[in-house]
């Protein structure tokens, strides 16, 4: 069965809502839903629940939540269709068999195992797709959820001792959240960046005689001087930082508070250094000014210019002057760490070797991979950040950073990253604010 996720332009009418239901609709572009590829129908239980957990979009849509749902469900209809189930006439055992395929089976894409976030995202969003059709009575699955009695534990909170009781849920189905290497909180060293960074390309001013093109090494280091997530520079736009005035101009290392809306529609200020934001004003009035005009050139911008900070490049042959995607960028960071272990960085550890499946054969090969993604990157503001603070005396440094990275709870923010913290002090605590004041010094010409 050929089922694909179709994202809206435009819907003037949707089937199974009611007409004041309809009314509300008005989805975003980009919207995700399901589309049978046999009968070009929308498949409607999937869009009801999708329509329902994003229906207030003014504040809890986030497109890529969305777009990952809709993909879960793409693939459980997959599912479904292969054992010839109903949708609405699935059973427990038929959910546990579920959760062990993914468990055994191959990525397509990857030809790797399926690493366990991905695993662990996929039942999330099945389970609670049989949860909202349970209230309304439409199915009735066991879905694994037993309640328990649980407390708050005294570390967290000095009255626990006093407070009532409270219910909490675990899952029976939900596979345990163990980490996998994939999932494994990494950041870079110093020679590790810098390697990375040079093959990304130069920054403005760095060297005259490299005309490669300075984009994706801006979005490199926005994430690194920032901690925003890497694709978040996506929602920048060319007034969010043109409008920006620093307190402190002529110090490269000054920071300004950037205004930005992060994962869950969350408003957070971030910390923009003077360096960088000098390097975009630079990327503003030259090279993006360049791709704009060649995109108006070929005929692909007709309207009005885009106001996204980060925009395709002359390179670009259909899409020159569009406003960039993260997919773009992640694709030339990929190809930024290969391209850095070939070269002086074959003794960096930029790279790991991991062992995959021909999925046609079924036989295993080895394969070296890169060790580092984009969101390491966040991962290595959060870590240089954390020593820094800690040299200058703060004794709660992760306070700072939960604010900075977005964080709802503190916990979130210490679980994650204190064990790699405690690992790179030795390496980096020397080393890590030298290499910033470095970086921050190149001035754009």
């Amino acid at each position: 069965m050929n089922i694909s996720v179709v994202r809206a332009v435009s819907l003037e009418s949707l089937t199974g809502l009611s007409e004041s239901e309809l009314k509300q609709s008005q989805l975003p572009v980009g919207y995700p839903f399901l589309v049978s590829g046999e009968t070009q129908e929308i498949l409607e239980p999937v869009f009801q629940f999708l329509w329902e957990q994003h229906r207030n979009h003014s504040r809890r849509y986030v497109a890529n939540t969305a777009l990952a749902e809709a993909d879960d469900l793409r693939d459980w209809y997959q599912y479904l269709w292969h054992f010839n189930l109903a949708w609405d006439q699935v059973e427990r055992g038929d959910l546990e068999n579920y959760v062990y395929l993914m468990q055994t089976l191959v990525s397509p894409r990857t030809n790797e195992a399926y690493a366990n976030k991905t695993i662990r995202r996929r039942i999330g969003t099945v389970l609670e797709f049989y949860r909202y059709f349970n209230s309304r009575g439409c199915t009735a699955v066991d879905v694994g959820d037993v309640e328990t009695d649980g407390r708050y534990a005294i570390d967290q909170n000095a009255l626990a001792h006093i407070r009532k009781k409270r219910t909490a849920r675990r899952n029976e189905l939900m596979p345990k959240g163990q980490v996998a290497i994939d999932d494994e909180v990494r950041g870079f060293n110093k020679r590790q960046y810098r390697l990375v960074a040079q093959a990304l390309g130069p920054l403005p001013g760095q060297d005259k005689n490299d005309l490669r093109p300075v984009r994706n090494r801006l979005w490199a280091e926005v994430c690194l001087h920032t901690g925003m997530r890497p694709d978040e520079p996506t929602q920048l736009t060319i007034h969010s930082i043109m409008e920006l005035s620093p307190e402190d101009p002529g110090n490269p290392a000054g920071l300004t508070f950037l205004r930005i809306v992060g994962k869950g529609n969350k408003v957070r200020k971030v910390e923009l250094p003077n360096a960088v934001l000098n390097w975009l004003h630079w990327y503003i009035n030259h090279e993006r000014k360049t791709d704009i005009a060649e995109g108006r050139r070929r005929g692909i911008i007709t309207g009005r210019d885009p106001v996204a900070l980060f925009v395709n490049s002359t390179a670009s042959r259909h899409n020159a002057g569009k406003p960039a995607q993260y997919g773009s960028f992640h694709d030339a960071f990929h190809q930024a760490v290969i391209a850095a272990a070939a070269g002086e960085g074959q003794s960096a550890g930029l790279l790991r070797t991991v062992t995959k499946v021909n999925p046609e054969t079924q036989q295993s090969y080895v394969e070296q991979v890169p060790a580092f993604s984009p969101h390491c990157l966040r991962h290595t503001y959060t870590v240089w950040s954390y020593l820094a603070e800690k040299q200058s005396g703060n004794s709660e440094p992760w306070k700072n950073l939960q604010v900075r990275l977005g964080h709802s709870s503190l916990e979130t923010t210490i679980n994650t990253y204190l064990r790699v913290a405690s690992e790179f002090e030795a390496q980096l605590s020397d080393r890590a604010a030298g290499f910033l004041t470095d970086m921050l010094s190149v001035r754009p010409k």
